[in-house]
């Protein structure tokens, strides 16, 4: 011991840190440790700090810091600021400033804590997804963890995931000037859709400044996001007019058949899969600041209306959260099971999403995680997916079939169920409200099945 204390007291920074690795593999008792803060050498005194503060900074980190009033050396100082950074390192940098040193130290702690509990929100470095309480975390560190945020927020020079993470948070945060506080984040809707328009046509990054201003638009999105969470909705239902007036501009194409002879894609058909996604994002939209009725009313037009687009999957998955929420068990597993089914794998998000907190023990919730885990694909139903497309020439022109009258719904199928394959019924049956599964089962059940291959 008394070589490594000797060690400790070099000059030379790399015989410290040999000399710190040897220490770190004694495993010292606590009291040693606390004998060595006494030492007059300020590099040992340091190390005790740095090795009391390695397991629990929250337990160790206050009690040191509050020897920190009177002059201490810088070792000292760096060695107690350093357990308030500890893991926090990848995210951005700590805030500095003329404060004394236990203000200083109090202020890394929090920053540090802050950043811990988010770099744990993130995947990957990715933004992951949102919902209710998942910053929860963050509120008991310290009352100042609001400013800090926004000041995360605004700071270009932090982590760009850090910078959505503390947008999102601060929803919850209960400013009273909150829509002032996230105004200059928020871009004129106009040029942020216009951003996100090209960003789809030309995902392609040349420039670095494309990026940037791709990650400004974000941001923006995020901030209306937040804001609408907070009850400020006004921000976000000036994107949604804006996202409404382009479907409405270009509906005849939204509606469009896309080619079916195997041809490359063609300019159309790209601005045909970029309006369905547009369609889906005027749902989550809406899902923001809880308009259910709104969002539902999106997605069912997508999935019952354009089965084939992509952004179907995500629709069902958002229409499981929804029903989930709203305490409809039945109808949130057989939404999320589609969304499976049309290749929705993330089977982490499906334990972690807290929108499906009250699914979880339910077997059925689980046989659907396992399938998501095991990217198992239900190829009936990527063919009976289809089933709208196949009945729209019967339908009255502008309506889907689930906002008929039941009656004018038996007259389609009665007349028209011969038209739908095996798979295309099953599909329609798992999407049917609740209350008229049986019924449309037993007017599907009076007719033959349309053979899969069949003339068209």
């Amino acid at each position: 011991m008394g070589s490594i204390q000797a060690a400790l007291k070099s000059p030379y920074r790399n015989v410290r840190l040999r000399a710190m690795r040897r220490l770190q593999e004694l495993d010292l008792p606590r009291v040693e440790l606390e004998r060595m803060l006494e030492d007059g050498d300020e590099h040992i005194r340091a190390a005790a700090i740095r090795l009391l503060g390695a397991e629990d900074c929250s337990e160790h980190l206050l009690p040191l810091a509050a020897s920190v009033g009177r002059p201490t050396p810088p070792a000292v100082i760096r060695a107690l600021e350093d357990i308030g950074l500890r893991c926090s390192e990848s995210l951005g940098r700590a805030p500095r400033g003329q404060l004394d040193p236990a203000r200083r130290l109090r202020q890394r702690w929090v920053f540090g804590r802050t950043q811990e509990t988010l770099e744990a929100i993130m995947s990957d470095e990715a933004v992951p997804g949102f919902y209710d309480g998942q910053f929860r975390r963050l509120w008991p560190i310290d009352p100042t963890v609001s400013d800090l945020l926004l000041e995360i927020a605004k700071d270009p020079s932090y982590h760009f995931v850090a910078r959505v993470l503390a947008v999102m948070a601060l929803h919850d945060s209960q400013r009273p000037n909150l829509a002032e506080d996230l105004a200059p984040l928020i871009l004129d809707e106009r040029e942020e859709f216009f951003i996100n328009r090209q960003s789809f046509f030309s995902p392609r990054v040349r420039r670095p400044a494309d990026l940037e201003i791709r990650r400004l638009a974000d941001l923006s999105r995020y901030a209306r996001f937040s804001l609408a969470k907070a009850g400020i909705v006004k921000p976000i239902q000036r994107m949604i007019r804006k996202m409404d007036e382009e479907l409405e501009l270009n509906r005849g194409i939204l509606e469009s058949r896309g080619s079916e002879d195997g041809r490359a894609i063609t300019a159309e058909d790209w601005h045909r899969i970029w309006l369905r996604n547009l369609l889906f994002e005027t749902g989550y939209y809406f899902q923001q600041f809880d308009d259910y009725d709104s969002a539902v009313k999106r997605y069912r037009e997508l999935v019952e209306r354009y089965p084939e687009s992509d952004a179907c999957q995500n629709a069902y998955y958002n229409l499981a959260c929804i029903a989930s929420i709203r305490k409809r068990p039945a109808e949130a597993l057989r939404s999320l099971n589609l969304a499976v089914q049309l290749g929705f794998t993330d089977h982490e998000w499906l334990l972690e999403d807290g929108d499906l907190a009250p699914l979880r023990e339910l077997p059925e919730f689980q046989r659907i995680v396992e399938n998501a885990r095991m990217g198992k694909l239900n190829e009936d139903f990527v063919d009976g997916s289809t089933w709208l497309s196949r009945l729209v020439p019967f339908l009255p022109p502008g309506k889907l079939f689930f906002e008929l009258e039941v009656v004018e719904q038996m007259r389609v199928l009665k007349e028209h169920g011969g038209e739908l394959t095996a798979a295309e019924r099953s599909a329609l049956l798992e999407v049917a409200p609740p209350d008229l599964v049986s019924v449309l089962r037993e007017i599907l059940g009076q007719t033959s099945p349309r053979e899969i291959g069949g003339e068209d």
